[in-house]
This record gives structure tokens, C-alpha cells and sequence, in this order.
């Protein structure tokens, strides 16, 4: 563990916040400045505006943090790092214990002791801040669902933040990042989306935030290949029928142990291995041809899917944009990609039950009774429009009421926000949680490995 960073900005301001504050809002941080910059900016405005408010920001972080002004305490991204004595612990939770296992393929005594660290770390932090709100960040993830676990115990409101599901945005949601989120099961979410319709320009507003395929902006690149170089690259007829199937997520939620996560996102991994199985054998009568695109998780987890032998379908790790923009249909299963190409126009079907699935909308295969009714209403040009306009109108109103934009000309705004719903709530004083925390760092070494150089200076 490290600590870095001063929770004050000028000593008079400092002396106002410490003697009349409503507590600290911890805040954990998990994308490094070098994959997205914005999310340090966006903790920055939100400090700022917490301070003025009475309140702190302090981030729990795994990445390396750049920004000086933003205070946060330094854990390992890895959680088996994470070293402690486990004499304190007299409980464990082995739902979560079970999510360790598959999460990071170690046995069940490791991960009962990963458990009991990692448990005693954030009921230490708690019981020393007593904060008035806790973000978490990706809630699939063993740490957030601890804290959430966690925070519930002790009734302190907890959110769960995560990129958003468009770019330059995040998330901050009460429930999951996925189709469970509160989008999915907020009775006033949805009565709000019955009543929505989107501003004409919107969709083409969000459209233009995509830097174009073409784009040298998007990421070093070759020249686009051609629709026939594609088929030629991937050892296809030149005129192919090609979808291509963008996997992600399958990891974070096949590694939950909780079996209703996997049964709402109608998906486990036998079930995506046998619904590639019936498409390759409908690939084959129709002569089409599938393009698998897996996703590094997959590989790191261990998770792929096993094409060997099937006719048809063919593995692909060249470049993306080839694929997005030169094949003719598209399969996902919770990639964020399905909304960039809503707003792209691109038809495309779900093999998992995502935030895009609802009626009218992507064709999702667990509605259909066969794979060959599925595919006929995917490649249904006149079905697929009526869908298109249902998916632009849904895509719309998650941006405008459960994301927070943090484009450079939104982000502070979007901060603002975000504060304003924290100022609702209260814990400690500062003056308490700084003891508070002080006192968690000085007992640290006996809870964690901590190679702290730095303090939090008060």
C-alpha cells in the first residue's frame, strides 16, 4: 500500500473543511492516466467540487496515479498480492471465495485467504472513515463486489462507477455495470424511457464523437483493406456472406459464482460453445461464413471458444477496423461495441442478453426457438430498420440519463452532477475521519504489505 498526496488545497481552506465537514467520499480508482486520461480529470473536478460542499475525496487505486492534486492510497491490482495477518478474521464468505477461484484460477485455500485479507483492508478502511459514500469501480469484479458486500453491511450508500458504455463517458450505477444495472431494474428508469423520445440531432450529435474508421486518431493502423482483400485475408470466397462475432465480458461474468448473473445475461460458457456450434452447422447450409474476433480477456482467462473442426467459421486477430467496417453482419455478446454500431448503422445480433436486447431491439438468440428464425431476422433488411431506430432511441437515453459525459467540454459538468447527488449524504467529520484514517495507515503493516514512503500529510 502507498500513500500519496496531500487532502487539502491552501491551510485556510483546509481549516474551514476539517472543522465543519460532512465526511470523506472514497472513490476506487482502476484505469491508468495512459489508457484514459479523462477519468483523473474527472476525479479532480469532482474533488474540487466536493470540497466546496464539505466533503473529501479519497481514492482507493490500483493504477498508478499521475495527477499530485488527487489524494489516493495504492493497493495491488492483483488481489493475491495483497499480504496480511489473518489472525483477525474469523469469517468467510464463500460465494465470494468461489468468485476468487474462477476469477483468478487459484485454489480454495488461497483464495479463502485472499478473502480474509482483502475483507479485514476494507473493513479497516471503513470502520476508520466512517464515509459518507463509497464508488467502486467494474462491479463483476471480486474487489467491488467485497465492498459492495461491505458498504451494504454497514448501510453506507454505495455505487459502482465503470467506463461508460459510449466514449468519453462513464457510469456510476447503483446496482451493475451490465444488463443487471439500474437501467434494467429501476421501476422510475423505465417509466422515464416510456415517456422518452431523443432530440432529432442527438444520434448523429453521439455519431460524431466516434473518430471515423478511417481515422489515424483511432490508433496506429494500415490502410483499410478492401471487402474483397478482407475475404481474401481470411482465405474466403471473394463475394462471402461474412458475420463476424466480437466476443467480451464472457470472464467477468462467467467467473461470478452467483448463478442468476449468468442466467439474466441468458449465458454461461457451454452455452456459447454449443450456440457456436448450431450456427457453424447453419453457416454451412446457407454458405455463409463466421469470423470469430475473441477478445485478449478471453485468452488471459482461459475462456475461448473451441472452433477446432467446424466448417465455416474461422479465428481472426488481424485488424479491427477491417472487420468492423468490411463484414456484413455482426454477433456480440456484451462488447461495448454493439452501441458504437447502433449509432453506425451496422446490423448485428446478441448471443448474451445485453442493455440492448429488449423488444423491437437487437435480436437476442434466447428469444427465438431456432437459430435459423434468429439469423432470418437478423439479415432482414426491412426488420432490421425498425429495430435500428428502437436501438438509436435507447442508446440516446442511456446517454442522457445514466451516463456522465466526461468529453472535455462536459466533464466538469458531468462532476458537478455527481457531487450534487453526493451532498445528500453524511458521514463522519473530516476532523474524525482524518484521525480515523491516520490511524488506519499506523496499523497497516498488520493488515497489508505496505511499502508506504509517503503519508498523507494533514
Amino acid at each position: 500500500m502507498k500513500i500519496s498526496a496531500s487532502l487539502s488545497t491552501s491551510p485556510t481552506a483546509d481549516d474551514a473543511l476539517i472543522a465543519r465537514g460532512k465526511g470523506f467520499v472514497i472513490a476506487f480508482h482502476c484505469v491508468p492516466a495512459d489508457v484514459e486520461p479523462r477519468i483523473e480529470q474527472f476525479w479532480l473536478d469532482l474533488r474540487q467540487l466536493l470540497q466546496k460542499q464539505d466533503q473529501e475525496l479519497l481514492l482507493i487505486s490500483t493504477a498508478h496515479v499521475s495527477e499530485q492534486l488527487l489524494p489516493f492510497i495504492s493497493i495491488p491490482f492483483h488481489l493475491p498480492d495483497i499480504l496480511g495477518n489473518l489472525n483477525e478474521v474469523e469469517r468467510v464468505d464463500p460465494r465470494l471465495v468461489s468468485t476468487l477461484v474462477n476469477w483468478y484460477r487459484i485454489g480454495n485455500t488461497e483464495a479463502t485467504e485472499v478473502w480474509s485479507r482483502v475483507d479485514l483492508f476494507i473493513a479497516g478502511l471503513l470502520e476508520s472513515t466512517q464515509p459518507a459514500a463509497v464508488i467502486s469501480w467494474q462491479s463483476a469484479h471480486p474487489l467491488s463486489r467485497m465492498v459492495r458486500q461491505a458498504c451494504q453491511s454497514r448501510d453506507i450508500p454505495w455505487w459502482c462507477a465503470e467506463r461508460g458504455w459510449l466514449r468519453d463517458t462513464l457510469m456510476v450505477d447503483l446496482c451493475e455495470n451490465n444488463g443487471l444495472s439500474e437501467t434494467s431494474r429501476s421501476l422510475g428508469m423505465q417509466r422515464a424511457y416510456d415517456r422518452y423520445q431523443p432530440h432529432v440531432t442527438l444520434p448523429q450529435s453521439l455519431l460524431d464523437r466516434i473518430p471515423p474508421i478511417t481515422s489515424a486518431s483511432r490508433y496506429p493502423k494500415n490502410d483499410l483493406v478492401s471487402r474483397t482483400n478482407l475475404r481474401q485475408r481470411l482465405g474466403l470466397p471473394p463475394g462471402a456472406c461474412v458475420f463476424a462475432w466480437l466476443t467480451h465480458g464472457e470472464p467477468h461474468v462467467n467467473s461470478i459464482s452467483n448463478p442468476s448473473v449468468q442466467a439474466n445475461h441468458g449465458m454461461n460458457q457451454n452455452l456459447l460453445q454449443a450456440e457456436l456450434m448450431e450456427l457453424a452447422n447453419e453457416f454451412k447450409m446457407r454458405g455463409w461464413w463466421l469470423v470469430v474476433r475473441e477478445h485478449p480477456f478471453n485468452s488471459i482467462h482461459k475462456r475461448c471458444l473451441d472452433i477446432q473442426g467446424l466448417a465455416n467459421v474461422s479465428l481472426d486477430d488481424g485488424d479491427l477496423d477491417d472487420l468492423l467496417e468490411q463484414a456484413d453482419f455482426f454477433l456480440f455478446t456484451l462488447s461495448t461495441l454493439q452501441f458504437e454500431l447502433v449509432l453506425r448503422g451496422k446490423p448485428f445480433g446478441l448471443l448474451a442478453r445485453s442493455l440492448l436486447s429488449g423488444p423491437g431491439e437487437a435480436p437476442f438468440r434466447g428469444d427465438f426457438s431456432s437459430c435459423a428464425d434468429f439469423l432470418n431476422t437478423l439479415t432482414d433488411g426491412k426488420l432490421w430498420f425498425s429495430r435500428q431506430q428502437a436501438l438509436l432511441r435507447k442508446v440516446c437515453f442511456l446517454y442522457e440519463h445514466q451516463l456522465l459525459d466526461i468529453a472535455p467540454e462536459r466533464g466538469r459538468q458531468s462532476a458537478q452532477d455527481l457531487a450534487t447527488l453526493l451532498s445528500k449524504f453524511n458521514g463522519s467529520s473530516i476532523t474524525e475521519s482524518v484521525a480515523g484514517l491516520k490511524y488506519f495507515i499506523s496499523l497497516s503493516p498488520s493488515h497489508i504489505n505496505t511499502s508506504c514512503a509517503d503519508t498523507l500529510p494533514f
